[in-house]
Parts: structure tokens; sequence; C-alpha cells
């Protein structure tokens, strides 16, 4: 199970992804780009007379001259800067109590009505849920995308609506029911549409249920993968392929296999199995359907930021760089990719080992499950008796005891129902009003938020319903900066969004 915002790999048990603090079944976005604001070039000015006596007072109304100049661009670079800031703003998803979904900002203010059975935030774009009429004890929904003001963008009548971040663009993948296999699962065909809802291939790939559309793309090389079934004389299965953000085919859909659940690094190239000789072996190919590395190894994971990748050779793991060059032996029984801090994790029996790029063993534990590193450098573990955190060097800075840990906003907060300890990503433990208001005072802690809100509630004593809550927003100083509005009994932390264009 991975994360739906940044693919990061979920036991299963979390209420919130360890690494971005997204929170999981439902919750699910793009990453948000930073906004950058580049200073604007101002060309040199020179002047030239021959006129001595004139050329202290051309001097100062050339000074004072540039002086307005460089006022007015400043004045258009700082308005286009503050116009730039006011594209992005803050929603959250909160649930009233009739159990419908909608979306609040930092005002209390509903700008998506709470009429909708679920909600997913993206960075442009909302995807919504509403359940069928009459469907019986299992519920099925017609699903479309909002904008972020509640617009539609892609109308709410498909039965599986994903979205993808590719070269910037925005991409949707749309289903269309086109009949029902033997089992009573309906056979979906899925089509891909721009960013303002225009189609740009036929509804002509194909998946094996309904569930969510084995898709995954890399932003930085503008590929998603697709696959398409085919039945005939030869063959019956699945062909895959790559398209773009056009919806151009750049891997031609061919007898091979890609892993749509894989991580893709900025290597340009994609682990695909081909079967030979009777046999289903991975290889490397480039984003021509070139092959690079040859198809002998029996399993492998694509290539990170570091130039290695985790293969698989009989019944071992190890990680080989881009020349095919086995740089760590094959001798664990699984592999996984490279954080940013070059340390991977690797499992041997029971047993989590941490290792840097050259194979030496860092840390070394037993925990029930485990995390890969994040980008501030701490890895969440699971242990017999909880959730905890571990820095570099293998040290507790959580220990296993907590029933969540959340990140979000450079900190961490670990929870349970009578403790609360709070970080941030220097580990500096500068957040003891927060941590005080928090305990004793609520029953569930919900997640930092994109604007450095913790979402906190209280069960209410008058309700009839389990997990019905009293929630506010507390900022790292334990002050409560939105108590929510009565109406609504459960909320999500606020993601940053940027708003539609008017």
């Amino acid at each position: 199970m991975y994360c739906d915002k940044c693919g990061k790999e979920l036991s299963g048990k979390e209420k919130f992804c360890p690494k971005c603090g997204k929170a999981v079944g439902g919750m699910q976005a793009e990453m948000l780009k930073n906004i950058k604001w580049e200073n604007m070039k101002k060309e040199p000015w020179s002047v030239s007379t021959n006129t001595r006596a004139h050329k202290r007072g051309k001097k100062n109304a050339i000074v004072a001259l540039c002086l307005i100049i460089i006022l007015l661009v400043g004045s258009v670079g700082v308005f286009s800067f503050l116009k730039s800031l006011e594209q992005y703003k803050y929603l959250a998803v909160v649930e009233n109590e009739e159990g419908l979904y909608g979306c609040i900002n930092e005002n209390d203010k509903e700008i998506i009505e709470c009429k909708y059975d679920l909600i997913t935030i993206n960075e442009d774009h909302i995807i919504v849920w509403t359940e069928k009429e009459g469907t019986g004890e299992t519920s099925e929904y017609d699903k479309g995308v909002l904008d972020t003001e509640g617009n539609v963008i892609i109308p709410i009548e498909y039965p599986e609506v994903s979205s993808f971040n590719v070269d910037g663009e925005t991409v949707f993948a749309l289903a269309e029911q086109v009949g029902i296999d033997e089992e009573g699962e309906p056979i979906l065909n899925w089509g891909f549409a721009d960013a303002q809802g225009n189609m740009i291939t036929e509804f002509e790939y194909q998946y094996v249920t309904a569930a969510s559309p084995s898709l995954s793309s890399s932003e930085e090389q503008g590929v998603i993968l697709v696959s398409s079934h085919v039945e005939n004389d030869t063959e019956d299965g699945y062909l895959y392929g790559a398209i773009n953000n056009r919806g151009e085919k750049v891997i031609p859909l061919d007898s091979q296999y890609i892993n749509p659940w894989q991580s893709i690094g900025n290597s340009g190239l994609l682990t695909v199995e081909r079967k030979s000789g009777g046999e289903w072996k991975s290889g490397f190919i480039n984003y021509r359907n070139e092959t690079v590395l040859p198809f002998e190894y029996d399993e492998a994971r694509n290539f990170m930021d570091n130039g290695l990748a985790a293969v698989k050779k009989g019944e071992k793991w190890g990680y080989i760089d881009r020349e095919g060059n086995m740089i760590i032996p094959c001798r664990y029984d699984n592999a996984y990719d490279f954080a940013e801090n070059g340390m991977a994790r690797v499992e041997s029996g029971d047993t989590t080992i941490y290792i840097n790029e050259k194979g030496e063993k860092i840390i070394e534990g037993d925990w029930n499950f485990a995390y890969d590193f994040d980008e501030n450098g701490f890895a969440r573990v699971e242990g017999e008796n909880g959730d905890g955190l571990i820095d570099e060097q293998g040290e507790e800075v959580f220990s296993c005891s907590y029933d969540s840990i959340y990140s979000g906003n450079d900190m961490y907060v670990a929870w349970d129902s009578y403790n609360c300890n709070v970080i941030d990503s220097g580990r500096e433990e500068r957040y003891d009003s927060l941590e005080d208001a928090v305990r004793g005072s609520y029953d569930y802690v919900g997640g930092m938020g994109d604007n450095g809100w913790l979402v906190a509630g209280r069960l209410r004593e008058d309700s009839e319903k389990q997990n019905e809550y009293e929630c506010d927003y507390i900022d790292e100083n334990g002050n409560v900066r939105l108590p929510l509005s009565e109406k609504y009994t459960y909320a999500w932390p606020f993601e940053r969004i940027k708003q539609s264009n008017d």
C-alpha cells in the first residue's frame, strides 16, 4: 500500500502518511511546487555629455530618473510577488453531522459545500465522490473533478477518476464502464483529459478491476504508465507502455510488464519485465523503448537519483549502477530505494537494516515494520508497543510507544491518548506550550497542515455516534487559531492549493 500523494510505502494501518503527513484513504494530493521569485533584471545606465556645465544637473536628473524607474519596477515586482502569493491558499476537508464532506478555508468559510461522500484535495483541483442511489449493500460512486472554487472541471459521472502532475501539467485519468466480468466486477476502459477537461486520448486503456488505476507518473520525465488488455490466438493478458501529458505513446504498448507502483527516479530509465525462454526477466529500457541493461534479473526496481537500483538474482537482492556493475552484492531478502540521505532499507530475515551506498551497515533493528528515511533524515518505525522515530544514527527521537506520528511543516508530532511530544526537523524541543495544550485537552490529533496548524478534537459527550468530535486548529504555540463550527464532526489538516484563475 502506498500514499496517494507522495508514493510513500505504507503498512496499511496509518491514518496519515508518515512522509508527507496527508490523510490515508481519501486525502490524496500532488506535491506542491514552491513559489519561485526571481528579482527583475535591471539594465545598466550609461550617460555621456560634452557639456561640462550641465553635467552635474544631468547627473542629478538621471539619478532621480533612475530612482523613479527603480521604484516603479520595484513596485511592479512587489505587486507581482504579492499577486503570486495570492494564487495560493489553504483548504481543509471537513465532515458534517450527516457524514458528508466539503472544504473550508482558514476563516471557517465553506468553500466546497458538504454534500459529497468523499473528497480528495490536489494542488489545483478537487476530486469528489457521490454515491449512486439504489446500489444496495455495495456502494457505487460517481466521481468528478472541481476546481478550488467548486466549479466543475470533469462532470461527476465517472466510476473512477485519478489525476497526475506530469511535467507541471495536470492530467486526469477517467474511466467508463463497458461491461461486467464473470465475477460481477465492472470492466472499465480508461482515457485521459487535460487540465481543462478536454480529452487527449480515447478510452483505450483497460485494467483488471474497478479499483484505482494502476498508474504512476514521474514529474521530471513526464510519463504515465498505462496498460491495455489483449486477447487473441497467441496471447491473453496485458500490454504495458507509457504516454506523456499530451496523450502520446512514448513507450509503445508491448508484451512487457512495467510495475506501476514503483518510484520513478530521474535517470530516464524504466525497469520492465519481458518473457524470455518461458521465464519473466527484468531489464531496463529508456523512454524510446530501447534496451539499456539486459534482461537478466529476476526482479528489479527503478534507478534513484544516486544512480543505484535494487535488483534481485535468485532469491537475494543487491544494487547495481547505470552501467550494470554490481555495487552491493545480492545478499538481502528484500531491498528498497535509496533515500535522499544516501541510505537504503534492506531486510534480512526478520531484521531491518539501513545501509549506505557502499553497502555498509549503519543501523539494524527488529521492528515490526520500518520506513525509508525522509528528507529531514528521520525514519518512522513500528515496535511492539507503538510507533517511533529514529535518526540517521539509529537513535530513538521518539520511543516506539505512540499511537501515531505525524510530520508536516518541518514538525514531527508523536501522539497517544496520554502523551504528546513535538520536535522540528532540527530536533529542537521548543514546543512545550503545544504539548501542554494537547495533553489532556484532546482525544485525537489529526496531523499537521501545510499552514502549520495542527488539527485536534474532543469527543462529543452528547453524541450517539462514535468518532464525532469538536475540532480545533491550533498553532505551534498551542493557541487555538480556528475553533471549528459545531456543524462539523471531523476535520483534516489544511492543504496548500493553487487558486483558480478568475
